[in-house]
């Protein structure tokens, strides 16, 4: 039987590879369920379609800048051919059809580099997290600084979501181990997620850093956020009025083995199963889909799927479609496609 080069595991991948072979993706984002976009650690933009027929490179790559990483990158939902790329610590416009224009076209400027730049679900507002430990809250409308959020984190501020059914709140996550919810038209804290250490069976895991945060956009689950830490779990937080209703973590313990082993760098919910799933990628190379949001009735195991990937994952992405439905972008200069069956 010949083996099909597309399978790892039983699981059908492939790679879709970056211009410069020294490289590597550092985030990725969905625009439609065909195309989406990767930036880089050498400051290429590339965008693919996964209905191309050259089915191993971009359809389109721009090099934003020779000096500077592009950290992060999100799409306007509203406005087509239109996304935001964090370099360094300055957030560019790029229109996609006009891109030779993009160097001068700077949205906001924070005091030190971003790690992660998102817009809202109106397309109103973009949000940056930065080292300084600041979120800054932006309207695309005049390009003005609506509110800089700022007294929260002590530490690096490394990501950010804002909550698609409440209008004027967003979600922070930072190295000092804290998940806290703003209300960004006033520039207040108002809950704060302390870390409590969860794995105490004897493995030493780093600090339960925060290393990304997402939140659900489907109506009857919008009231959760999951968190990625340092300390190799994931821990999902029911909100209510501003208080936690219930958790769930998501780890070695709670799953009996399955679990990752290092810290989880990145997090998203499925959109090709509703958002009942939830994507995570690890220092330790591993993929795992988990069953977070089940019947109680029918539970069963947390883990519905997992992948021995191999390389640390910088970023994890999902489309609409039944395959080529899980995007990862990892340390090498290829970002995987794996066909995941929800």
């Amino acid at each position: 039987a010949m083996v099909d080069e597309g399978m790892v595991g039983n699981t059908m991948c492939r790679q879709l590879a970056l211009p410069d072979e020294e490289d590597q993706a550092l985030a990725l984002a969905t625009s439609s369920s065909d195309v989406f976009a990767a930036t880089t650690e050498l400051g290429w933009l590339c965008l693919y379609d996964l209905r191309t027929s050259s089915r191993e490179s971009a359809v389109l790559e721009q090099r934003l800048s020779s000096s500077k990483e592009a950290a992060s990158l999100a799409f306007d939902c509203k406005v087509e051919n239109t996304l935001y790329v964090a370099l360094a610590s300055e957030v560019h416009h790029v229109d996609l059809r006009y891109l030779d224009s993009v160097t001068t076209d700077v949205v906001s400027t924070s005091a030190e580099d971003i790690n992660q730049v998102v817009v809202n679900s109106t397309g109103e507002y973009l949000a940056s997290a930065d080292d300084t430990g600041e979120v800054s809250v932006v309207s695309l409308r005049d390009r003005k600084v609506f509110k800089q959020l700022r007294r929260g984190h002590s530490s690096i501020c490394s990501c950010v979501a804002f909550r698609p059914r409440q209008p004027w709140e967003l979600f922070s996550g930072g190295l000092d181990c804290l998940v806290l919810l703003w209300d960004f038209s006033r520039g207040k804290k108002k809950l704060e997620l302390a870390a409590d250490q969860t794995n105490s069976e004897g493995q030493v895991f780093n600090p339960p850093m925060i290393h990304s945060v997402a939140v659900p956009e489907k109506r009857e689950l919008a009231n959760h956020v999951a968190a990625a830490r340092g300390d190799a779990s994931i821990v999902i937080y029911d909100i209510s009025k501003s208080a936690v209703k219930n958790t769930l973590t998501l780890n070695s313990l709670s799953s009996g083995t399955e679990g990752h082993t290092a810290s989880v760098g990145h997090i998203c919910f499925s959109k090709f199963t509703d958002e009942r799933h939830l994507v995570s990628g690890g220092n330790d190379g591993n993929i795992i889909l988990w069953s977070w949001n089940q019947p109680e009735d029918e539970a069963g195991s947390l883990v519905h799927w997992s992948q021995k990937h191999g390389k640390k994952i910088n970023w994890t992405a999902t489309t609409e479609r039944s395959s080529e439905n899980v995007l990862i972008a990892d340390t090498s200069n290829n970002i995987t496609i794996y066909s995941c069956s929800g």
